[in-house]
Protein backbone atom coordinates (compact mmCIF):
# COMPACT_ATOMS: atom_id res chain seq x y z
CA UNK A 1 0.00 0.00 0.00
CA UNK A 2 2.86 2.35 0.75
CA UNK A 3 6.66 2.25 0.41
CA UNK A 4 9.00 1.47 3.32
CA UNK A 5 9.93 4.37 5.57
CA UNK A 6 12.47 6.52 3.76
CA UNK A 7 14.82 9.13 5.34
CA UNK A 8 13.89 12.71 4.68
CA UNK A 9 16.06 14.13 1.85
CA UNK A 10 18.63 16.64 3.00
CA UNK A 11 18.16 20.29 2.24
CA UNK A 12 15.32 22.72 2.72
CA UNK A 13 12.61 23.08 0.08
CA UNK A 14 13.39 25.84 -2.44
CA UNK A 15 11.36 28.88 -3.41
CA UNK A 16 9.69 29.49 -0.05
CA UNK A 17 7.21 32.30 -0.48
CA UNK A 18 5.36 32.47 2.83
CA UNK A 19 6.25 32.95 6.49
CA UNK A 20 5.96 29.18 6.89
CA UNK A 21 9.07 27.65 5.29
CA UNK A 22 7.17 24.39 4.90
CA UNK A 23 4.92 25.99 2.31
CA UNK A 24 6.54 26.35 -1.09
CA UNK A 25 5.40 27.24 -4.57
CA UNK A 26 5.30 24.55 -7.21
CA UNK A 27 4.97 25.37 -10.89
CA UNK A 28 1.89 23.60 -12.28
CA UNK A 29 2.28 21.66 -15.50
CA UNK A 30 -0.15 21.90 -18.39
CA UNK A 31 -1.17 18.90 -20.46
CA UNK A 32 -3.71 20.64 -22.66
CA UNK A 33 -4.12 24.01 -24.37
CA UNK A 34 -5.29 26.89 -22.23
CA UNK A 35 -9.03 27.25 -22.35
CA UNK A 36 -10.46 30.28 -24.10
CA UNK A 37 -12.90 32.59 -22.33
CA UNK A 38 -16.52 31.65 -22.98
CA UNK A 39 -19.40 34.05 -23.47
CA UNK A 40 -21.25 35.15 -20.35
CA UNK A 41 -24.39 33.15 -19.78
CA UNK A 42 -27.69 34.97 -19.51
CA UNK A 43 -29.45 32.29 -17.43
CA UNK A 44 -28.34 31.17 -13.95
CA UNK A 45 -27.25 27.52 -13.90
CA UNK A 46 -26.11 25.01 -11.32
CA UNK A 47 -22.36 24.42 -11.21
CA UNK A 48 -21.47 20.76 -10.63
CA UNK A 49 -18.09 19.03 -10.58
CA UNK A 50 -16.84 15.48 -10.14
CA UNK A 51 -13.89 15.24 -7.75
CA UNK A 52 -11.83 12.07 -7.20
CA UNK A 53 -8.97 10.78 -5.08
CA UNK A 54 -6.92 7.73 -6.00
CA UNK A 55 -3.93 6.03 -4.37
CA UNK A 56 -2.23 4.46 -7.39
CA UNK A 57 0.04 2.14 -5.37
CA UNK A 58 3.27 3.55 -6.71
CA UNK A 59 5.47 2.61 -3.79
CA UNK A 60 5.81 -1.12 -4.40
CA UNK A 61 7.25 -2.96 -7.37
CA UNK A 62 8.61 -1.65 -10.65
CA UNK A 63 6.48 0.65 -12.76
CA UNK A 64 6.05 -0.73 -16.25
CA UNK A 65 4.31 0.77 -19.26
CA UNK A 66 1.37 -1.59 -18.73
CA UNK A 67 1.04 -0.61 -15.04
CA UNK A 68 0.85 3.08 -15.91
CA UNK A 69 -1.62 2.35 -18.69
CA UNK A 70 -3.92 0.48 -16.30
CA UNK A 71 -4.06 3.57 -14.10
CA UNK A 72 -4.73 5.80 -17.13
CA UNK A 73 -7.66 3.61 -18.17
CA UNK A 74 -9.18 3.86 -14.68
CA UNK A 75 -8.81 7.66 -14.78
CA UNK A 76 -10.81 7.62 -18.02
CA UNK A 77 -13.54 5.64 -16.25
CA UNK A 78 -13.78 8.20 -13.44
CA UNK A 79 -14.73 11.00 -15.82
CA UNK A 80 -13.67 13.46 -13.11
CA UNK A 81 -12.96 17.17 -13.35
CA UNK A 82 -10.29 17.13 -10.62
CA UNK A 83 -8.29 14.08 -9.46
CA UNK A 84 -5.93 13.87 -6.48
CA UNK A 85 -3.31 11.13 -6.77
CA UNK A 86 -1.12 9.57 -4.09
CA UNK A 87 1.99 7.36 -4.30
CA UNK A 88 2.89 8.83 -7.69
CA UNK A 89 6.33 8.16 -9.21
CA UNK A 90 7.51 11.55 -10.49
CA UNK A 91 10.76 10.59 -12.21
CA UNK A 92 14.40 10.71 -11.20
CA UNK A 93 17.40 8.77 -12.43
CA UNK A 94 15.93 5.47 -11.24
CA UNK A 95 12.21 6.13 -11.46
CA UNK A 96 9.50 6.44 -14.09
CA UNK A 97 7.63 9.73 -14.50
CA UNK A 98 4.14 8.28 -14.23
CA UNK A 99 2.52 11.70 -13.82
CA UNK A 100 3.87 12.79 -17.22
CA UNK A 101 2.32 9.68 -18.77
CA UNK A 102 -1.05 10.26 -17.10
CA UNK A 103 -1.02 13.93 -18.10
CA UNK A 104 -0.38 12.98 -21.72
CA UNK A 105 -3.11 10.33 -21.66
CA UNK A 106 -5.79 12.53 -20.13
CA UNK A 107 -4.87 15.92 -21.62
CA UNK A 108 -5.44 17.43 -18.16
CA UNK A 109 -3.49 20.14 -16.36
CA UNK A 110 -1.21 18.77 -13.64
CA UNK A 111 0.68 19.82 -10.52
CA UNK A 112 3.13 17.68 -8.58
CA UNK A 113 4.01 17.68 -4.88
CA UNK A 114 7.01 15.45 -4.23
CA UNK A 115 7.51 14.21 -0.69
CA UNK A 116 10.69 12.41 -1.73
CA UNK A 117 12.83 14.55 -4.02
CA UNK A 118 16.31 13.20 -4.70
CA UNK A 119 18.30 12.87 -7.94
CA UNK A 120 17.58 9.15 -7.93
CA UNK A 121 13.87 9.25 -7.06
CA UNK A 122 11.01 11.72 -7.04
CA UNK A 123 7.74 10.53 -5.52
CA UNK A 124 4.63 11.91 -3.83
CA UNK A 125 1.27 13.58 -4.47
CA UNK A 126 -0.21 15.05 -7.64
CA UNK A 127 -3.35 16.78 -8.91
CA UNK A 128 -4.90 16.50 -12.37
CA UNK A 129 -7.50 19.06 -13.45
CA UNK A 130 -9.58 19.79 -16.54
CA UNK A 131 -9.42 23.43 -15.43
CA UNK A 132 -6.28 25.60 -15.22
CA UNK A 133 -4.20 25.26 -12.04
CA UNK A 134 -3.30 28.85 -11.19
CA UNK A 135 -1.00 28.16 -8.23
CA UNK A 136 0.26 25.20 -6.22
CA UNK A 137 2.14 24.91 -2.93
CA UNK A 138 3.61 22.00 -1.00
CA UNK A 139 2.93 21.77 2.73
CA UNK A 140 5.55 19.64 4.49
CA UNK A 141 3.85 17.20 6.88
CA UNK A 142 6.91 15.10 7.69
CA UNK A 143 7.01 13.80 11.26
CA UNK A 144 10.27 12.90 12.99
CA UNK A 145 12.23 10.20 11.20
CA UNK A 146 9.21 8.60 9.58
CA UNK A 147 8.54 8.54 5.85
CA UNK A 148 8.30 12.07 4.42
CA UNK A 149 4.69 13.20 3.98
CA UNK A 150 3.05 16.28 2.54
CA UNK A 151 -0.02 17.96 1.11
CA UNK A 152 -0.29 19.51 -2.34
CA UNK A 153 -2.33 22.71 -2.03
CA UNK A 154 -3.63 23.88 -5.44
CA UNK A 155 -5.77 26.82 -6.57
CA UNK A 156 -7.93 25.71 -9.51
CA UNK A 157 -9.82 28.21 -11.65
CA UNK A 158 -12.98 26.26 -12.34
CA UNK A 159 -16.19 27.38 -13.99
CA UNK A 160 -17.48 29.22 -10.92
CA UNK A 161 -14.38 30.80 -9.43
CA UNK A 162 -11.26 29.60 -7.66
CA UNK A 163 -11.43 26.30 -5.81
CA UNK A 164 -8.78 25.30 -3.28
CA UNK A 165 -7.91 21.60 -3.55
CA UNK A 166 -5.65 20.04 -0.90
CA UNK A 167 -4.42 16.55 -1.78
CA UNK A 168 -2.62 14.59 0.92
CA UNK A 169 -1.36 11.22 2.11
CA UNK A 170 -1.08 10.99 5.89
CA UNK A 171 1.24 8.81 7.97
CA UNK A 172 0.86 5.37 9.49
CA UNK A 173 0.87 6.16 13.23
CA UNK A 174 -1.94 7.85 15.15
CA UNK A 175 0.43 10.40 16.72
CA UNK A 176 1.84 11.25 13.31
CA UNK A 177 -1.61 11.72 11.75
CA UNK A 178 -2.81 13.93 14.61
CA UNK A 179 0.16 16.28 14.17
CA UNK A 180 -0.34 16.33 10.40
CA UNK A 181 -4.05 17.14 10.66
CA UNK A 182 -3.32 20.00 13.08
CA UNK A 183 -0.87 21.45 10.55
CA UNK A 184 -3.39 21.07 7.73
CA UNK A 185 -6.19 22.78 9.63
CA UNK A 186 -3.92 25.70 10.52
CA UNK A 187 -3.14 26.14 6.82
CA UNK A 188 -6.83 26.11 5.86
CA UNK A 189 -7.53 29.11 8.04
CA UNK A 190 -5.31 31.39 5.94
CA UNK A 191 -7.82 32.03 3.12
CA UNK A 192 -11.57 32.07 2.61
CA UNK A 193 -11.74 30.07 -0.63
CA UNK A 194 -13.97 26.99 -0.92
CA UNK A 195 -11.80 24.05 0.14
CA UNK A 196 -11.73 20.38 -0.81
CA UNK A 197 -9.49 18.15 1.33
CA UNK A 198 -8.99 14.69 -0.10
CA UNK A 199 -6.56 11.82 -0.19
CA UNK A 200 -5.38 8.71 1.63
CA UNK A 201 -5.89 9.58 5.29
CA UNK A 202 -4.61 6.18 6.52
CA UNK A 203 -7.08 6.23 9.43
CA UNK A 204 -8.24 2.66 10.06
CA UNK A 205 -10.67 3.43 12.88
CA UNK A 206 -13.94 5.37 12.67
CA UNK A 207 -13.22 7.13 15.98
CA UNK A 208 -9.58 7.86 15.23
CA UNK A 209 -8.14 11.12 16.56
CA UNK A 210 -7.31 12.45 13.10
CA UNK A 211 -10.90 12.01 11.93
CA UNK A 212 -12.32 13.59 15.08
CA UNK A 213 -10.15 16.65 14.50
CA UNK A 214 -11.14 16.94 10.84
CA UNK A 215 -14.89 16.93 11.51
CA UNK A 216 -14.47 20.00 13.71
CA UNK A 217 -13.60 21.89 10.50
CA UNK A 218 -15.54 19.96 7.84
CA UNK A 219 -19.04 18.57 7.78
CA UNK A 220 -19.15 14.78 8.14
CA UNK A 221 -19.03 13.07 4.75
CA UNK A 222 -19.85 9.54 3.57
CA UNK A 223 -16.90 7.16 3.63
CA UNK A 224 -17.31 4.13 1.35
CA UNK A 225 -14.74 1.37 1.81
CA UNK A 226 -11.86 1.58 -0.65
CA UNK A 227 -9.11 -0.71 0.71
CA UNK A 228 -8.04 -3.36 -0.11
CA UNK A 229 -9.49 -3.87 -3.57
CA UNK A 230 -9.66 -7.66 -3.21
CA UNK A 231 -12.02 -7.30 -0.25
CA UNK A 232 -12.75 -3.67 0.71
CA UNK A 233 -12.87 -3.38 4.49
CA UNK A 234 -11.50 0.08 5.32
CA UNK A 235 -12.34 3.67 4.40
CA UNK A 236 -8.78 4.92 4.11
CA UNK A 237 -9.55 7.37 1.30
CA UNK A 238 -11.69 10.42 2.10
CA UNK A 239 -13.15 13.57 0.54
CA UNK A 240 -14.27 16.55 2.62
CA UNK A 241 -15.81 19.73 1.25
CA UNK A 242 -16.24 23.23 2.70
CA UNK A 243 -18.88 24.60 2.52
CA UNK A 244 -20.42 21.25 3.42
CA UNK A 245 -23.69 21.87 1.60
CA UNK A 246 -21.84 21.66 -1.71
CA UNK A 247 -21.32 17.91 -1.30
CA UNK A 248 -23.98 15.89 -3.14
CA UNK A 249 -22.72 12.33 -2.78
CA UNK A 250 -19.65 10.12 -2.58
CA UNK A 251 -18.99 6.70 -4.13
CA UNK A 252 -16.19 4.15 -4.41
CA UNK A 253 -15.43 3.37 -8.04
CA UNK A 254 -15.35 -0.43 -8.04
CA UNK A 255 -14.79 -1.38 -11.64
CA UNK A 256 -13.02 -4.56 -12.71
CA UNK A 257 -10.16 -2.49 -14.09
CA UNK A 258 -9.81 -0.50 -10.87
CA UNK A 259 -9.60 -3.74 -8.92
CA UNK A 260 -6.52 -4.79 -10.88
CA UNK A 261 -4.82 -1.39 -11.19
CA UNK A 262 -4.10 -0.63 -7.50
CA UNK A 263 -4.72 -1.86 -3.97
CA UNK A 264 -7.08 1.12 -3.41
CA UNK A 265 -10.32 1.83 -5.25
CA UNK A 266 -10.77 5.45 -6.37
CA UNK A 267 -13.24 7.58 -4.42
CA UNK A 268 -15.46 9.98 -6.37
CA UNK A 269 -17.63 12.86 -5.10
CA UNK A 270 -20.09 15.17 -6.79
CA UNK A 271 -20.08 18.77 -5.59
CA UNK A 272 -22.64 21.36 -6.56
CA UNK A 273 -22.21 25.08 -5.98
CA UNK A 274 -25.05 27.57 -5.79
CA UNK A 275 -26.60 28.63 -9.13
CA UNK A 276 -24.56 31.19 -11.02
CA UNK A 277 -25.88 34.74 -11.18
CA UNK A 278 -25.17 37.69 -13.45
CA UNK A 279 -23.11 39.17 -10.60
CA UNK A 280 -20.88 36.07 -10.56
CA UNK A 281 -20.25 36.43 -14.27
CA UNK A 282 -19.53 40.16 -14.01
CA UNK A 283 -17.00 39.62 -11.19
CA UNK A 284 -15.15 36.76 -12.89
CA UNK A 285 -11.67 37.52 -14.30
CA UNK A 286 -11.65 38.22 -18.02
CA UNK A 287 -9.32 35.26 -18.56
CA UNK A 288 -11.52 32.83 -16.65
CA UNK A 289 -12.97 29.92 -18.55
CA UNK A 290 -16.71 29.75 -17.89
CA UNK A 291 -17.17 26.41 -19.60
CA UNK A 292 -14.93 23.33 -19.15
CA UNK A 293 -13.95 21.02 -22.00
CA UNK A 294 -16.50 18.52 -23.24
CA UNK A 295 -16.79 15.40 -21.08
CA UNK A 296 -18.72 12.76 -23.09
CA UNK A 297 -19.71 9.91 -20.76
CA UNK A 298 -21.70 6.73 -20.71
CA UNK A 299 -22.75 5.14 -17.41
CA UNK A 300 -21.14 1.94 -16.18
CA UNK A 301 -22.25 0.16 -13.03
CA UNK A 302 -19.12 0.24 -10.89
CA UNK A 303 -19.70 2.12 -7.64
CA UNK A 304 -20.71 1.71 -4.04
CA UNK A 305 -22.73 4.94 -3.69
CA UNK A 306 -23.37 6.85 -0.50
CA UNK A 307 -25.32 10.09 -0.26
CA UNK A 308 -24.66 12.91 2.19
CA UNK A 309 -28.09 12.39 3.76
CA UNK A 310 -27.75 8.66 4.32
CA UNK A 311 -30.32 7.90 1.61
CA UNK A 312 -29.37 6.08 -1.60
CA UNK A 313 -27.41 8.25 -3.98
CA UNK A 314 -29.29 9.78 -6.87
CA UNK A 315 -28.08 9.95 -10.43
CA UNK A 316 -24.49 8.79 -9.86
CA UNK A 317 -25.53 5.36 -8.61
CA UNK A 318 -23.42 4.37 -11.57
CA UNK A 319 -20.16 6.04 -12.42
CA UNK A 320 -19.85 7.58 -15.90
CA UNK A 321 -17.07 6.44 -18.14
CA UNK A 322 -15.35 8.95 -20.37
CA UNK A 323 -15.18 8.27 -24.06
CA UNK A 324 -11.67 7.75 -25.40
CA UNK A 325 -10.05 11.00 -26.45
CA UNK A 326 -7.54 11.68 -29.23
CA UNK A 327 -4.91 12.42 -26.59
CA UNK A 328 -5.32 8.90 -25.18
CA UNK A 329 -5.09 7.21 -28.55
CA UNK A 330 -1.94 9.16 -29.40
CA UNK A 331 -0.22 8.75 -26.03
CA UNK A 332 2.99 6.82 -25.51
CA UNK A 333 4.25 4.94 -22.48
CA UNK A 334 7.05 6.38 -20.34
Amino acid sequence: MMPPDTPTPAGAPPNATTADDALRDIAPQTGARALGAAAARAQPRTRELRIATYNIHGGLGAWTASAAERIAVVLDELCADVIALQEVPLGGARGADVLAHLRACTGMHAAEGPTIDTPARRYGNAVLSRFPIRAARMLDLSFGNREPRGALDADIECGFGVLRVVATHLGLSATERSAQVARLLAAFDTRALPVILLGDINEWFVRGRALRALVTHFRRAPAPRTFPTLCPLFSLDRIWVHPGEWLVDVAAHRSARARRASDHYPLVARIRAAPETDADIAQAPASASRTPPERPCEPTDSTEPASTTGAPARSPATTPRCASSPSRRASSSP
